[in-house]
């Protein structure tokens, strides 16, 4: 598989970590650099003290800066989704004009799988609204397939949104499902 190279979508410039990131399928690198002060400023974000998979990696990262000589580290992500990681990386950067405003349901799963796994949801929260907006009408208006819906019910369920809006599109469901019942 052929490796290529693409541009740096920075999220702050002159910091000391670069993440690289592989997108897939094409196989290219994404390398972003972010800041460590944002990535350790608080607890539920990137704990320094091992506790998430990119704190032990920031941790790791960060000891190797300190070393004489050493101004820059990168960090490689390999597992995740590279557009989410870049939408959460400018949401922990507060880079407002580069959050869109919508998000297909498909983009908002990969982006709720990411932020789980570095229990980064509450700061993505103010944004849900807005990327949320009109799935919530689809859903209750059977204008989207099962498979969306889901898709939207997992983000709700991640970002720990109100359960209102998962019990109303669950018994719409529900409904449809309780016809094939076994006698």
């Amino acid at each position: 598989m052929e490796e290529r190279t693409s541009g740096h979508p920075d999220c702050h410039t002159n910091s000391e970590i670069c993440l690289e990131i592989r997108k897939m399928p094409e196989n290219t690198k994404l390398y972003l650099q972010v800041s460590s002060d944002t990535l350790c400023e608080a607890p539920n974000r990137f704990d320094r003290a091992n506790s998430t998979p990119l704190g032990r990696k920031v941790s790791n990262g960060l000891s190797r800066i300190l070393a004489p000589g050493e101004k820059v580290c990168v960090i490689q992500l390999f597992d995740d989704d590279a557009n989410a990681l870049i939408l959460l990386f400018r949401v922990l950067h507060h880079k407002i004009q580069a959050i869109p405003t919508k998000r297909t349901p498909s983009q908002l799963l990969d982006l709720a799988v990411v932020a789980d796994k570095y229990c980064c949801e509450k700061p993505l929260f103010p944004f849900t609204g807005v990327w949320l907006q009109g799935h919530l009408e689809a859903l209750e208006g059977d204008g989207m397939t099962f498979e969306k819906s889901l898709e939207i019910l997992y983000f709700s369920y991640i970002m720990d949104l109100s359960t209102r809006c998962i019990r109303q599109n669950i018994q719409g469901y529900t409904t449809q499902i309780s016809c094939y019942r076994l006698p």
